[in-house]
């Protein structure tokens, strides 16, 4: 009797997702398995970014979209619980986008930094590191932002104290806790289905 072909050793993708237009860059390195499901995916960017998930979304994966469908929203072909990143055999180098929200067109480009054997002693996915806050919700996008962080460092205008109270007096666009976000991904908030889809995966 042939011996049965072993399955192949998972690998682990350290991904670097860059918030593309904005200066400083707002970034952030994960490491994630290749295990990881385009709908895990999903959720996970949105913890590791700091979004609110309120927005539609789409990666684009070898010239083809890929995402959770919405009602009303983008529909998609391909189930995203059972597509999962190993599908797509990407190499060191490689890139994808992740675009969020269609209105602000929020565009992350995510580059395949390195491909590693999982360490027993850690626990995946998790974020390495980050660079500055998230953008907030509907402010209009990357230009927009941009304008914003130029009034917050302007002094006493009009416009400097409506944004004050719209954003709240804790917003610093230099923030970023990576302790945060891993706490949120080790508690596997990122596997927070919609009702329905992971019954289908």
């Amino acid at each position: 009797m042939p011996a049965q072909a072993s399955a192949p050793p998972p690998s682990i993708y350290q991904i670097k997702v860059s918030l593309v237009g904005i200066s400083p860059l707002i970034w952030r390195r994960l490491s994630v398995p290749d295990s990881t499901s385009i709908a895990e995916l999903h959720y996970l960017l949105q913890i590791a970014m700091g979004w609110e998930d309120y927005h539609l979304h789409r990666f684009q994966i070898y010239a083809k979209d890929y995402g959770i469908s919405q009602s009303g929203g983008l529909g998609f072909t391909d189930n995203p619980w059972a597509v999962r990143l190993a599908d797509f055999g990407f190499r060191v180098r490689d890139r994808f986008a992740y675009q969020y929200d269609f209105g602000d067109n929020w565009e992350h480009d995510l580059r395949i930094e390195a491909i590693v054997e999982p360490d027993p002693k850690k626990t995946y996915p998790f974020c390495i590191d980050g660079k500055r806050a998230c953008p907030p919700e509907d402010c209009g996008g990357a230009w927009q932002y941009m304008h914003l962080l130029h009034v917050l460092k302007s002094r006493g205008s009009p416009e400097k104290r409506e944004l004050r109270e719209w954003l709240g007096q804790s917003f610093d666009p230099a923030a970023f806790t990576r302790r945060d976000i891993n706490a949120a991904l080790k508690a596997k908030e990122y596997l927070r289905a919609k009702p329905g889809e992971a019954e289908r995966s």
